[in-house]
């Protein structure tokens, strides 16, 4: 008697349907992947918003106490995020906090960026380019100049436009 030898293999009809199932899978996936990728610097922005208003909260009624001026106060907080800064979800680039003012600040890439003037100016949100995922800082003293005690600090966190996130300014106040 005769044996016949087994085909082995996949036929092509049952390689087209395997195609056609991973082709379909990858039109629904791809999408989410980039959705998925916005999201988590998102909330790396969130995250390092709330370490640095731990760390503000933590600091500001003994900022308060002494008479801290906003120089003192953004010497802080720089030296803070200095030895272990905060990376910027958007460029993963950890780079030390800097400061500046309205005419001259420019984040660049940090995640932390301390927005000061002389005249001490309450500054709302900043126009400047390069803001992906940093959290501008703006501290308010009790009377326009820099030797006065400060009334209040903003953060407040730009997201993927550059532009301030809608409804995630903080404000804290002694």
């Amino acid at each position: 008697m005769i044996k016949r030898k087994k085909d082995q293999g996949f036929t092509l009809i049952e390689l087209m349907i395997v195609i056609a199932v991973i082709g379909i899978l990858a039109i629904v996936l791809v999408p989410k992947v980039g959705t998925i990728k916005t999201q988590a610097k998102g909330a790396g922005v969130d995250t390092n918003l709330r370490a640095v208003q731990g760390y503000v909260e933590s600091k500001i009624n003994t900022w308060n106490n002494q008479g801290a001026t906003v120089t003192t106060v953004k010497d802080d907080i720089i030296a803070a995020y200095t030895s272990d800064p905060l990376a910027n979800p958007y460029t993963s680039e950890a780079v030390t906090p800097v400061s500046g003012d309205l005419a001259t600040g420019t984040p660049g890439n940090n995640a932390l960026f301390i927005l000061t003037d002389g005249a001490g100016s309450d500054f709302g949100t900043l126009n400047a380019t390069n803001t992906q995922g940093t959290i501008v800082v703006t501290i308010s003293p009790a009377t326009p100049g820099v030797g006065t005690p400060i009334t209040s600090i903003k953060l407040i966190p730009h997201g993927n436009d550059g532009l301030a996130i809608a409804g995630k300014t903080v404000t804290i106040t002694p």
